[in-house]
């Protein structure tokens, strides 16, 4: 449900291209508020500003890790793929944390974070979800 200013906004924008635009950037915000179960569209924001710079710093990491693992044009795929997994996506799950405690979203990352380590933790042990009793 977009606010109800929005259409106020709109109204005195000339360009109907740049309005449906603006509306639909909303839109998203609000979807992605409502998902994430965060206060305001600047918690939105903030959050899609860390995944942002996580994805980047990730990115000047990888290349250290493999450098440190010996790893070149030569190694294998499969071999790059398992150091990636063992080294490199736990350090982005870091950086989120790190990043999220700057921009004031630690709690939100912090939850995620708990909820994909149960969600591999039962992969591995091949937990299933608690099923309801009759």
């Amino acid at each position: 449900m977009l606010p109800a200013n929005i259409k106020n906004v709109c109204f005195h924008i000339k360009n109907h291209a740049v309005c449906q635009l603006f509306i639909n950037f909303v839109a998203m915000l609000e979807k992605l508020k409502s998902k994430w179960e965060l206060r305001t569209n600047w918690d939105v924001l903030a959050v899609i500003i860390v995944f942002s710079i996580s994805g980047s710093s990730i990115m000047f990491v990888r290349p250290l890790w493999f450098k440190l693992f010996g790893v070149t044009d030569a190694t294998p795929f499969w071999l790059k793929a398992i150091i990636w997994l063992i080294m490199v996506f736990p350090t982005y799950q870091v950086f989120l944390l790190i990043y999220g405690f700057i921009f004031g979203q630690f709690a939100f990352f912090w939850k995620k974070e708990k909820k994909m380590a149960q969600a591999i933790f039962k992969l591995f042990t091949g937990s299933k979800s608690e099923e309801k009793a009759d």
